[in-house]
C-alpha cells in the first residue's frame, strides 16, 4: 500500500443527514437492477414478447450503465458533482415514470436505456461524496453506510417485485422509484456541496470508442449464452470489435492527457488492488446472486416471495458485517479485515455448491448468512482502502473506476453462471 497522504477537505457539517440521502439514491439505483427480474414474466404477457425478446428490458439498461459509469468521473468535474447528481436522479426519476407507461416492448426498452443512462453516475458519485464528507479517521463508517445500500439492495429487490408484482401489477415496479425518488432529489438538493468544475477538452474519439467497447462487451456477455456464444456470428463479431475498441481507448488513454478516463490513476496501488480484487470477487458473488433466486423458484418450486425470505439473511448479514467495520474500521488492519472477509464468503460459498434438491432451507439460510457475512466485510474494506491515497481532487474519477470494475466482475459472473 501507498503512503502518500493527500490534502484534505474539511468534513460535511451534516454529514449523518448527507450519508442518509445518499444511501437512498444507491439504494433506488442499486434495488432497481433485481427488482424488474420478476416482473418480466408479467411484461412478457403484456407485450407478447418471447423470453429471448424480453431479456433486452434487461441488457438495455445494464449496457446503458456500463457506458455511462467510466465517463462519470469526467462529468462531475465538467459539470459539478451537485450538478451531475441531482441530474441524474432527476432523469431516472422521469425514466422510472416513463418506463411505468411503456405501451410496447420496444418503448420499454428505449426507456430502460434512458433510465440507465440517468441512473449510471449515481453509485459512483455517491462513494465519492462520502468519501469528501468524512475525514479520514471516519471513513471507515462512512463506507460501511455505503456499501449496506450496495449489498442489501441486490438481495431486497426480488423479494419487493415479487410483492409489488403480486399486488399491484409490473408497472409498480417503476412507479416505487418515483415519491421515494422525489424525497431523495429534495434531501440532496439541500445538503449536498458543489465542487469546484474543471473545464476541460475531452478525447471525443477516445470517448467513443470506450462506449462501442464496453457496449459491444456487455451484450456478448449478457446475450452470449443465448445465442450460443461464438457459434452466433453477431456476438463473434461483436466480440472482435469490442476487443480492438477497448485496446485503442486504452493505447489512446496512455498516451493523452484528456483521456474521458484516467485510467493513469491505476499506477495507485491502493485503487489498482482494490479494482482488480472487486473484479475476481464479483465473478462469485453476483453470479450467486443471479442463480440462486432461479433454482429456489424454478427446481424447489418456492413462491417469489419465499425465495426472497430465504435469500435475506445475506443481505442481513452483510449489514451486520458493515455495521462491524464501521466500529472497528479503524482499529483493526484493512488486511486482516480483507481476509477475514473472504475466508468467510469461501465457506458460504463451498455450502452453496453442494446444492441438492433435497437440502432444507434452513441449510441454504447458514450458508448465504456466512456468504453475506465475509462479502460485507470484504466489500466495505477494499472500498475504503481504495482511495487512502487518491488525491481527494480526483476521487470522482477514482470512484469511476472502482466502480466500473465492479461492473465488469457482475457482468462476466452472471453470464459464467
Amino acid at each position: 500500500m501507498s503512503d502518500a497522504a493527500p490534502a484534505k477537505l474539511p468534513p460535511h457539517p451534516r454529514r449523518g443527514l448527507l450519508s442518509i440521502a445518499v444511501m437512498m439514491a444507491t439504494v433506488m439505483i442499486v434495488l432497481d437492477k433485481t427488482i424488474v427480474n420478476v416482473a418480466l414474466p408479467h411484461m412478457m404477457g403484456t407485450f407478447g414478447a418471447t423470453p429471448d425478446q424480453i431479456t433486452w428490458v434487461l441488457t438495455s439498461y445494464i449496457v446503458a450503465e456500463a457506458i455511462v459509469i467510466p465517463m462519470s468521473g469526467y462529468f462531475a468535474n465538467r459539470f459539478g458533482r451537485r450538478r451531475l447528481m441531482l441530474g441524474s436522479v432527476a432523469g431516472f426519476i422521469v425514466a422510472s415514470f416513463l418506463c411505468s407507461q411503456a405501451g410496447s416492448l420496444g418503448e420499454m426498452v428505449f426507456f430502460r436505456f434512458l433510465q440507465g443512462v440517468a441512473g449510471a453516475a449515481v453509485i459512483p458519485l455517491s462513494q465519492s461524496v462520502m468519501i469528501d464528507a468524512f475525514d479520514e479517521k471516519s471513513r471507515p463508517r462512512a463506507m460501511a453506510i455505503w456499501g449496506m445500500g450496495i449489498m442489501v439492495a441486490p438481495v431486497a429487490g426480488p423479494t419487493l417485485g415479487g410483492y409489488l408484482t403480486q399486488s399491484f401489477e409490473w408497472p409498480s415496479v417503476y412507479f416505487i422509484n418515483i415519491p421515494f425518488g422525489l424525497l431523495t432529489l429534495a434531501m440532496l438538493t439541500w445538503l449536498m456541496r458543489e465542487t469546484a468544475r474543471r473545464v476541460t477538452k475531452a478525447d471525443v474519439l477516445g470517448a467513443l470508442l470506450l462506449a462501442v467497447g464496453i457496449a459491444g462487451l456487455q451484450v456478448v456477455l449478457d446475450q452470449g449464452n443465448q445465442k450460443d456464444w461464438f457459434a452466433s456470428h453477431t456476438i463473434l463479431i461483436l466480440a472482435i470489435v469490442a476487443v480492438l475498441a477497448v485496446l485503442c481507448f486504452v493505447w489512446r488513454a496512455l498516451a493523452r492527457d484528456d483521456a474521458i478516463l484516467d485510467i493513469r490513476l491505476l499506477k495507485d496501488r491502493n485503487l489498482a488492488m482494490a479494482s482488480g480484487m472487486l473484479v475476481v470477487f464479483g465473478l462469485g458473488m453476483f453470479g450467486t446472486l443471479s442463480t440462486l433466486p432461479l433454482f429456489l423458484e424454478n427446481l424447489m418450486d418456492y413462491p417469489s416471495s419465499e425465495a426472497g425470505l430465504v435469500m435475506a439473511p445475506q443481505g442481513i448479514a452483510s449489514f451486520c458485517a458493515m455495521a462491524l467495520f464501521s466500529q472497528i474500521g479503524g482499529k483493526v488492519p484493512a488486511r486482516w479485515v480483507v481476509l477475514t472477509g473472504l475466508i468467510l464468503a469461501a465457506t458460504g460459498a463451498s455450502h452453496l455448491a453442494g446444492l441438492t434438491l433435497e437440502i432444507a432451507p434452513i441449510n441454504v439460510v447458514a450458508a448465504l448468512a456466512c456468504l453475506g457475512f465475509g462479502t460485507g466485510l470484504f466489500f466495505v474494506s477494499m472500498s475504503t482502502m481504495a482511495y487512502q491515497t487518491i488525491d481527494p481532487a480526483r476521487t470522482s474519477e477514482a470512484a469511476a473506476l472502482y466502480n466500473f470494475s465492479r461492473t465488469i466482475g457482475q457482468s462476466i459472473g452472471i453470464s459464467i453462471a
